[in-house]
Protein backbone atom coordinates (compact mmCIF):
# COMPACT_ATOMS: atom_id res chain seq x y z
CA UNK A 1 0.00 0.00 0.00
CA UNK A 2 1.28 3.20 -0.55
CA UNK A 3 2.00 6.08 1.37
CA UNK A 4 -0.80 8.72 2.29
CA UNK A 5 -0.12 12.23 1.69
CA UNK A 6 -0.17 12.64 5.72
CA UNK A 7 2.77 10.76 5.45
CA UNK A 8 4.33 12.04 2.05
CA UNK A 9 4.15 15.37 4.06
CA UNK A 10 5.78 14.30 6.95
CA UNK A 11 8.77 12.29 5.57
CA UNK A 12 9.26 15.54 3.55
CA UNK A 13 8.93 17.81 6.25
CA UNK A 14 11.44 15.53 8.90
CA UNK A 15 14.21 15.61 5.78
CA UNK A 16 13.96 19.31 5.58
CA UNK A 17 14.13 19.85 9.54
CA UNK A 18 17.55 17.66 9.65
CA UNK A 19 19.16 19.30 6.81
CA UNK A 20 18.51 22.89 8.29
CA UNK A 21 19.30 21.85 11.65
CA UNK A 22 22.91 20.61 10.13
CA UNK A 23 23.31 23.16 7.61
CA UNK A 24 21.10 26.22 8.64
CA UNK A 25 21.70 28.77 5.97
CA UNK A 26 21.23 26.21 3.04
CA UNK A 27 17.19 27.43 2.38
CA UNK A 28 17.21 30.71 0.31
CA UNK A 29 17.12 33.95 2.11
CA UNK A 30 13.24 36.05 1.67
CA UNK A 31 13.78 39.31 0.50
CA UNK A 32 13.32 42.27 2.69
CA UNK A 33 14.17 40.31 5.69
CA UNK A 34 17.66 39.70 7.46
CA UNK A 35 17.56 36.31 8.56
CA UNK A 36 14.49 34.92 7.40
CA UNK A 37 14.86 31.73 5.37
CA UNK A 38 12.36 29.75 2.67
CA UNK A 39 12.28 25.97 2.50
CA UNK A 40 10.03 23.68 0.50
CA UNK A 41 8.91 20.45 2.04
CA UNK A 42 7.11 19.77 -0.95
CA UNK A 43 5.63 21.42 -4.41
CA UNK A 44 2.59 22.46 -2.20
CA UNK A 45 3.82 23.18 1.16
CA UNK A 46 7.21 24.98 2.46
CA UNK A 47 7.98 26.58 5.94
CA UNK A 48 9.78 30.20 6.60
CA UNK A 49 12.01 30.46 9.56
CA UNK A 50 14.77 32.10 10.98
CA UNK A 51 18.29 30.78 12.62
CA UNK A 52 18.70 32.43 16.29
CA UNK A 53 22.16 31.77 18.27
CA UNK A 54 21.07 28.39 19.11
CA UNK A 55 18.51 27.24 17.83
CA UNK A 56 15.88 27.43 14.59
CA UNK A 57 12.47 29.05 15.00
CA UNK A 58 9.74 27.76 12.49
CA UNK A 59 7.87 30.99 11.86
CA UNK A 60 4.87 29.34 9.58
CA UNK A 61 4.40 26.29 7.40
CA UNK A 62 2.87 27.74 4.37
CA UNK A 63 0.69 26.20 1.25
CA UNK A 64 2.56 26.99 -2.15
CA UNK A 65 -0.73 27.84 -3.98
CA UNK A 66 -1.49 31.08 -1.90
CA UNK A 67 -0.52 34.31 -2.98
CA UNK A 68 3.25 34.95 -1.96
CA UNK A 69 2.23 38.84 -1.65
CA UNK A 70 -0.20 37.51 0.99
CA UNK A 71 2.32 35.19 2.71
CA UNK A 72 4.59 37.86 3.62
CA UNK A 73 2.47 40.21 4.27
CA UNK A 74 0.88 38.18 7.23
CA UNK A 75 4.61 37.17 8.89
CA UNK A 76 5.23 40.73 8.43
CA UNK A 77 2.53 41.80 11.24
CA UNK A 78 4.71 38.85 13.58
CA UNK A 79 7.96 39.21 12.22
CA UNK A 80 9.70 42.42 11.49
CA UNK A 81 12.63 42.49 9.34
Amino acid sequence: MGETSKEKFLKGLEVKVTQISSQPKSAPLVDDFDNLHWCVITSQCSFYYRVLKNEIEVITITDNRQDPDKIIKEIRLYFNP
